[in-house]
This record gives structure tokens, C-alpha cells and sequence, in this order.
């Protein structure tokens, strides 16, 4: 976690079913309730799409009180591990940083998503009166309540085991992709058609909402839809909780983000679904059709981060290698839950940034700044088939990273083996 990411989630004052905030405390023996409260949490946000993340020392109203020097020199992340391991089966590692805010020291712990198999909790955990805080056998999740609770309900059960079927079902999609291999399927006419009416239309309603926000800012805008059109994919009811079970929280704002008190079904040429933010950190609004096209467009990070970060300058070589991640990401959940076998047309644009670099921006890094970008667009767009976007989205995710990268003269000296550790660090929440 970033200062600025800790920044945005203290000004939205509330915990998430990402992040979780622990007063301070030190990891020895003699605060067993507090370490196996942790390990509940991590047990849970592991359980969790995209995994979490937990703040300590910070207070439950979103206080700031730091760590003191001597509970700071406790959280050694291979301490932390060996006590987790105990109670996570199949075992399961977390990352453990320092972070400093304002001045006063942070503890971070980075959980990442279980790999294949649900992480189930090992053996009871009790505190030294003996209460009992963990149970054998247990699966915990984390409720939109902001709880980490053991599962209860069928639905979140078959949420999970929905999610552990897809995850271990990858090697059969691969014998599938290799079937299948071939060139993708031209787009029908008709197809496009249809489309086109869909996607003026979005554009329509991302000019009337945002276009003023958009007027002098650099912005991302991304175009997904499977090649053959259908109006039904999705029932009009689904396609909420769709788009939020497929959206990716790697960051701490969610891809895309659907706002509470500005998004709704929508009805005008065709049915949909729809969300506006317009939010000091953040602008963006995309629309979700019942035919699976998805269209959004949001305002570069860049030209939001405030005075110290002067806009129209600059774009950040791990921002962009993160935001396309995070796109190709949020599109393979998004294929996988139209549970069928086609081809998608994928569009990621930069637009309104000619002038800019392409550089460390937000944090130092190795990288030398690339020529100023001549043209004002730049995008990357290719034609992948569902199984190839479902069981490799990081690949598709850099050959997309490189077309977008080639335009900055095609000189930019990054090589793919740092692209693909920017994207793993992105995955394992090491960001």
C-alpha cells in the first residue's frame, strides 16, 4: 500500500471489504488475542477476491496513533508467517511492510488471494483466558459488513467454491485453447452494428456526466465486447453484481468502481447498467450492456494527485503497467461469468496526453523518461479468444502494455521480464 492509497481510504472514513484498520500493538506472546484476531482477518481477506489489506495502528475511528519503536520491531514478516502458518491449510503467506504517515509509523500486511484451494482455518485458536477465537475446520470470509466471519450463508459458499472452480479448471481451458487455436474470427457486420449503437451511446453518456472533468485531463477509456453480438448475455437484473464480483480491488479503488448513490439500470436503444464518480481522487463512468459490451472512461491518476504533481506532464510507467493490468484482469472475470466460447474485441485508450512522458512519476524507480509523446492518443487493441483472456489475462495484459509503450518512439528500455514483476507485485498486493 501506497501513502496516497492510504490517504484516499482515510478521507472515504470508512473501513472496506479490502482494508482493515487494528490499533497499535506488538506481536509477542503476550498479546495472543490481537495476533489471532489478525490471523481471523487474514484468513479471511485470503478467502476474499483479490485478497486485502491490514493497517495497523490506526484506531477504529480512523484515528492515526502509530507504532511505538519497540511494538514496531516486533512485526518481523518471517515471526508474522510462522504464526499464520499454524492456523492456514494449505499454508498461506503474507507480506508485512512499514509505512510512514504524517509522521507516525504503520504496520502493512498484504494478503493475497488464495491460489488454488480456499484457505481453511487448521486447529482452534484460543487466548490465554481461553476463549476461543478460531475454529478448526472453518472458512472465513469477509462480509460486506466489514467482518471477518466463518461462512454461513449458501450463497457465499457457492461463491467461493464458483471462484475455486474457475482457478483450478485452468488447465482444462488450456487443452481447450489448444483446440481451438487458430486466427480469431472476423466481427460480423451486423455485429458491429448493433454495437455501434451501443458504444455512440455510451460515449454520449461518459460527454454528458464527465466531459467537463475530462475537458483539460489525460484519461483512460476501454472498450471490451465479445465479437458476436447478443442482446441477452446478461439479464438486466445480473448485471450489478456481475460487474462487482468481477471488479478488481488490487489497489484500494476498485476496477471499475460502481458508486452507491450514482449508478442504476438504465433503457435507451438497449438495457444496461451504469455508474458516475466524480470524487476528488477519482472520475470515471462506464456503462455494462445486457450484450456484455462494457465502455468507461476515467481521468488519469496522474492529474488528480494534487499540487506536488503537476498534470498534463506526465504518465507513470507502473501506473500504466498496473491500470492495464487491472483492466485485462476485470474483462477475463467479466468473460468467465458470460460462461461461453467466443472471441473479444479489447480497446485500452490513452487520450488528451500528447506532450507527456512516460516516467516514474509517483515513486523513484530505475527507469529513464521516454521522449515526449507526439501524437495526442495512444491505444492498444486486439482480437483474443475467451479462452485465451480467461487463463492468461497477465499475457494478454503485456502484449497490450508493449503496443501501448511502442508509441513513445519505441524506445522506451523497459524489457517484458520488469513489465511481468511490476504485474506480479500488482497481483500480490506488494504495491
Amino acid at each position: 500500500m501506497t501513502t496516497e492509497a492510504l490517504r484516499q481510504f482515510l478521507e472515504g472514513r470508512s473501513e472496506t471489504t479490502h482494508i482493515d484498520v487494528k490499533a497499535a500493538f506488538a506481536w509477542n506472546g503476550s498479546n495472543k488475542k490481537e495476533r489471532l484476531g489478525i490471523t481471523k482477518d487474514i484468513l479471511a481477506f485470503a478467502n476474499k477476491q483479490d485478497g486485502g489489506s491490514i493497517i495497523i495502528g490506526i484506531d477504529d475511528t480512523l484515528g492515526i496513533e502509530g507504532l511505538s519503536p519497540d511494538q514496531l520491531s516486533t512485526f518481523d514478516v518471517t515471526k508474522v508467517n510462522d504464526f499464520i502458518h499454524k492456523y492456514t491449510d494449505p499454508t498461506h503467506s503474507v507480506s508485512v511492510s512499514r509505512l510512514n504517515y504524517e509522521g507516525k509509523e504503520l504496520v502493512v500486511i498484504e494478503i493475497p488471494e488464495f491460489t488454488l484451494e480456499p484457505i481453511i482455518c487448521k486447529v482452534n485458536g484460543n487466548d490465554s483466558e481461553g476463549n476461543q477465537l478460531l475454529q478448526e475446520g472453518a472458512l472465513y470470509i469477509r462480509t460486506e459488513g466489514v467482518k471477518s466471519e466463518s461462512i454461513k450463508k449458501a450463497q457465499d459458499m457457492r461463491g467461493l467454491l464458483r471462484r475455486a472452480s474457475a482457478k483450478d479448471g485452468s488447465s482444462l481451458l488450456r487443452d481447450i485453447e489448444r483446440l481451438l487455436q487458430g486466427k480469431p474470427k472476423d466481427i460480423e457486420r451486423d455485429s458491429i452494428a448493433m454495437y455501434q449503437i451501443e458504444i455512440e451511446n455510451g460515449s454520449k453518456f461518459i460527454s454528458k456526466t464527465i466531459g467537463a472533468q475530462l475537458r483539460d485531463k489525460g484519461s483512460w477509456e476501454v472498450l471490451a465486447y465479445p465479437i458476436e453480438y447478443a442482446d441477452g448475455r446478461f439479464d438486466l437484473l445480473e448485471l450489478r453484481p456481475t460487474i462487482e464480483e468481477a471488479s478488481v480491488s488490487l489497489r484500494g479503488w476498485p476496477f471499475p468502481y460502481t458508486d452507491r448513490e450514482h449508478s442504476r439500470a438504465f433503457q435507451d436503444a438497449h438495457e444496461g447498467f451504469e455508474s458516475v464518480t466524480i470524487w476528488v481522487y477519482a472520475t470515471e463512468a462506464w456503462r455494462l450492456y445486457k450484450s456484455g459490451l462494457f465502455f468507461f472512461e476515467g481521468v488519469l491518476t496522474e492529474d488528480l494527485a494534487g499540487p506536488n504533481f503537476p498534470p498534463n506532464v506526465a504518465i507513470d510507467i507502473e501506473v500504466c503497467i498496473y491500470r492495464v493490468t487491472e483492466c485485462v484482469l476485470f474483462l477475463s472475470r467479466l468473460a468467465q461469468s458470460m460462461n461461453t466460447i467466443t472471441d473479444y474485441a479489447l480497446r485500452i485508450k490513452l487520450k488528451n496526453v500528447g506532450g507527456r512522458q512516460l516516467m516514474p512519476f509517483f515513486t523513484p524507480r530505475n527507469f529513464a523518461p521516454s521522449p515526449k509523446l507526439a501524437q495526442p492518443e495512444l491505444f492498444a487493441k486486439r482480437i483474443v479468444s475467451s479462452v485465451e483472456l480467461t487463463t492468461h489475462p497477465l499475457d494478454v495484459a503485456l502484449v497490450m502494455i508493449r503496443d501501448l509503450f511502442f508509441f513513445f518512439h519505441g524506445r522506451l528500455a523497459i524489457t517484458d521480464s520488469a513489465i511481468k514483476s511490476i504485474q506480479q507485485r500488482l497481483v500480490e498486493r506488494r504495491v
